[in-house]
Parts: C-alpha cells; structure tokens; sequence
C-alpha cells in the first residue's frame, strides 16, 4: 500500500490556499521554500540508501542493534523539529491578524488543523507537540526582545538530539503542572528540570521513558512535599461504581475509588496475576479457620461463595423489638447507588485480601502499606497530620488521617510507624491484628456491623480497635468491634460513636438522629433484647 502523497506547493505573499489546493488529488498546499525540499529529499534518499526495510531479515545480530541505536538517534532529531515546527505554526496562527494567521491562510480553523492535514497525525498528538514545543523555543518579549525557552535544559537537549520526545512531555508535563501550584520556586524548577534531563541524556545508562516518568512522579513530590491533598469530604463523595450496559457479551464498569481500595485492588490482582501464583495454592490448602467448612465449589476453584452466618436476620417482620427507639435507624440515605456498590467492592476486596485461600504475594499475604509518623498517628488534633499510601503505580500519594486510622485498623492492611526523622520503627507486628480465634469470638458477640440499621453480615465486616492501638487499645475481644468499611472508613465523620462497657459494645447516633446523644448497648439481629 503505498503513503499518501502530500503536495507541497508555495504560496505567493498574501495568496491563500484556494480550494483546488484540497481537491481530489488529496494534495495539501505548504508554503516551504524549494530549498528547504530539497534538502529533506536528500535526506531521505540517503536513508533509502542506508538501510531498505527489506535488507534487515539479512542484518546480524551486532547490526540490529546498531541499526536501533542509529535510527532512534535519528528520530530524535526529527522529534526535536516537529516539536519546534509544530510550535511556529501555532504561533504564527495565533499572534497575527485573522487574516494573515498560518491556519487561516491554509483554509484550516487553527493550528491544530493545520497539523493534522499537513502531517496526518491525530489532534492529541498534534496538541502535545504544540503544548511541548511552546515551552522549547525562544519566547517573544515584546518590548524586551526575544526570551530564553520557558525549559532551556529541555530545548538545549532536544536540539542536541540527545533526548526522545516521550521523556520530553512527561518532563516539560510535570514542570508545567509544579509550576502552576501557589509558592512554586523558578530555582527548584530549574534545578529538576536541569536533573532529569541529565538522568535521561547520561552517556551511561540514562533512563528510558518509562523511568523518566517515575522520576517526574519524585521529583513532583519533592517540589510539593505536602502534595495536592483533596478535599476528603468532596473526594469522599465523588465515589461510585457502576455497571454499564452489555455490549457484544461485556458488561463495561466505571466509576472512582478511594485510594485505598484501588491500592487494594492492585494488589489482589498482582497476587493473581504473579509468575509464582502457582506455587500458592499448596500453602493455602490447610485449615481456613472460621466458615471454611461453609464453603461451596471445588477445592481447586479461586471463586467461593460465602454463606451468612444464620444470627444475621434480615426479616425485619421477625424483629422482636417493638421498642421506639429500635436500632433499625436508618444508616443508608446518605449513600447513592454508585457509593453503596463502591463500598460493595471495597468490602469484597477486603474480604479477599483476608481470605487465607488468596494468592500470595513475594510469599506474604497481599498488603497495602500505609507510611505515616509515630507523632501524627498520636496527635489527638489531626488537622495538620499527614499520612501516605503506597498507591496502585507503586507511588506515595498523600491520603487523610482518616484513612490511615482506617487502615491502621482494617486486618487486610499492615502498617509502618515511622517517628517525625522518618526512621522506621518497625512494621506491625501480627499480634495487633486480631487472630481467627478472636474475630470468630467476636462475631459470636456482634452478629455483624454493630451500627444500627446495618444488615452488612459477620463474614463481611471489619474488626474495629475502639480505643486505637496507637493510643494503647490492646488487640483483645474487649476492645473490638465489627464494622462494615463504609461505617469503619466514615467513623471519625459520619457521627455515630463506639465504646466498650464491659466487654459489650454500645452505640450513640449522630446528634441529628438521637438528639439526647445516649448511648446504647449493642444488640445482635435475631436475639431478644433483655430488660436490664
């Protein structure tokens, strides 16, 4: 199949490019000087002459690579003019009158345009190379001449040809996105920009595009060390999880998690999708401890189903309180649809991450670890506390006390205390997560969530330190409760409040449900509430 021809033919001053120039021929009038022709053909015929596609079935080993080496230092070069191309032409169409502005005359709306028909490239792409080479070419100063490139390490390193345009627009991307935060320094942008393109150009192993992005991810933590903590509670209630409609026998699904459960997520599927998933199912084959006689299917199969334990009773007809103030408060109508099958997952998720028939990974079971200083963990005021996760891509990510609390908690995840000099004071240590033998007392206890109203089963919830380790709560029945996540996850926000009397749980509602803000003790679905 042969490559579309494009016509270059120059435009006398002040003609534009009619209608014959974008006919049928499927030619595209440039105005390009002849020489300019000229010497691109050149070039080309010598690369023709070089080096056929043909010819490299017949190369040897040593000549591949080479011919790599060669030919991607020669795309470098070519990328370095694209870049400066694609930014004289948004230039040139955008600084000059209607009239005399390049996409104009070229019968194109902008430069964009103008990019797609000359080069064939698609608008994303011509977007990036404008977007890039703006910040790689000399600005013009007006008044006060021509200025340096807004990216002069960048620029100097394009022209020199010695860096790729994918290490380019993850560079110049993470430059321009630190740059526009509030306190941004023009010295330490420098110094970053002047850093990666030194690791990307070493003459010894300097980076591929892939490390070069982790890099700009690092150093875009350092130029943000507090990092673009969201708003927790507007975060919070933008996540969902939905269902699309079938299509060609797939149901597609979208939606946003916290950070925390994709972690999770990423997590659980490395755990399955790992080279050495294999030699897992010997280690998890013993005794599964609570429910695992409950499980139906073969011994071999990934997939269980997990039966509700018979305390739970949902029939609300069969409730034997009749008292006005039933636990049966009502817990849901915050949550939409989207956020109750979010919290499904995340609740699925980590009852898989506990479940001992889960793959393991690098031999430990799967973890999401969350960093955060012994100090900030004990500060009773958490208004200027931070914490961060070990996210998805396998990068810190700034997250809210709240959630490392959760964490701290959940069983699913393990912990490293760190004092403010950043030193490691140990991971936690399995003891202060609570054991099978505990959680199955425990459930005997609770029944399921212990928050009123909420019908999420034993098997599903999360055991809650009520007085939290950190403070010095033991691991011990006495001190834990079960929680479904979304009630764990919202406890310090949502106003509903735990405690222990005596080993027994009690509860008080959100001021707005029980305006005399009692508490009350907790009483599992199904069993008969005794007069005290």
């Amino acid at each position: 199949m042969e490559s579309p021809t494009i016509t270059l033919t120059p435009l006398a001053p002040g003609e534009r490019a009619g209608s014959a120039d974008f006919g049928d021929s499927g030619g595209v009038g440039v105005g390009r000087s002849a020489g300019l022709e000229a010497v691109f053909a050149a070039v080309a015929d010598q690369l023709d002459s070089a080096l056929a596609p043909g010819e490299v079935p017949g190369l040897s080993d040593a000549e591949v690579v080479s011919g790599l080496i060669a030919v991607e230092s020669l795309q470098r070069k070519l990328a370095a003019l694209q870049l400066t191309l694609a930014a004289a032409a948004d230039t040139r169409s955008r600084d000059r009158v209607p009239d005399l502005a390049l996409a104009s005359v070229y019968g194109c709306k902008n430069a964009v345009e103008l990019l797609q028909r000359t080069t064939l490239v698609s608008a994303s792409t011509a977007r990036q190379r404008i977007r890039v080479g703006q910040t790689v070419v000399p600005r013009n100063g007006y008044s006060l001449g021509m200025l340096p490139p807004q990216h002069p390490h960048l620029a100097a390193a394009l022209e020199d040809g010695a860096l790729g345009i994918e290490s380019a627009v993850s560079i110049a991307g993470m430059l321009d996105r630190a740059g526009k935060r509030p306190g941004s320094s023009p010295e330490a942008l420098d110094i970053a920009e002047r850093e990666l393109v030194t690791a990307a150009t070493e003459p010894v192993l300097p980076l591929h595009a892939d490390q070069t992005r982790v890099q700009c991810g690092v150093w875009e933590q350092f130029l943000d060390p507090d990092g673009t903590l969201p708003d927790e509670e507007a975060a919070f209630m933008r996540r969902g999880f939905r269902f699309g409609k079938e299509r060609g026998g797939l149901v597609p699904v979208s939606g946003a998690l916290v950070p925390e459960a994709a972690a999770l997520l990423a997590r659980l599927f490395d755990s399955v999708n790992s080279p050495r998933t294999d030699t897992n199912s010997d280690a998890t084959n013993g005794e599964t401890g609570s429910g695992s006689s409950g499980h139906s299917g073969h011994s071999g199969s990934s997939v269980r189903f997990v039966p509700v334990p018979e305390s739970i009773d949902t029939d609300t007809d069969t409730d034997t309180d009749t008292d006005s103030d039933s636990d049966a408060a009502p817990t849901d109508t915050a949550r939409t649809p989207d956020q109750k099958r979010h919290d499904a997952l995340a609740i699925l998720l980590g009852t898989a991450a506990r479940h001992p028939e889960t793959p393991l990974l690098g031999g430990a079971p799967v973890t999401v670890l969350v960093q955060v200083t012994d100090t900030d963990l004990t500060a009773t005021d958490s208004s200027a506390a931070s914490a961060r996760l070990h996210d998805h891509n396998g990068l810190l990510v700034p997250v809210s006390m709240s959630a490392a609390r959760h964490a701290a908690c959940a069983g699913a995840t393990q912990r490293i205390t760190q004092d403010a000099r950043g030193r490691i004071l140990g991971l936690e240590s399995p003891s202060r997560v609570f054991t099978p033998h505990q959680r199955r007392a425990i459930t005997l206890r609770d029944g399921g969530c212990v928050i009123p109203g909420c019908n999420t089963p034993a098997s599903w919830c999360e055991i809650h330190h009520v007085t939290e380790h950190a403070q010095g709560g033991p691991t011990h029945t006495d001190n834990g409760v079960l929680l479904c996540w979304y009630h764990h996850r919202s406890l310090d926000t949502s106003g509903w409040q735990v405690r222990m009397s005596d080993g027994v749980p009690e509860i008080r509602a959100p001021r707005w449900l029980d305006p005399e803000q009692r508490w009350r003790p907790h009483h599992p679905p199904g069993k008969l509430k005794l007069a005290a």
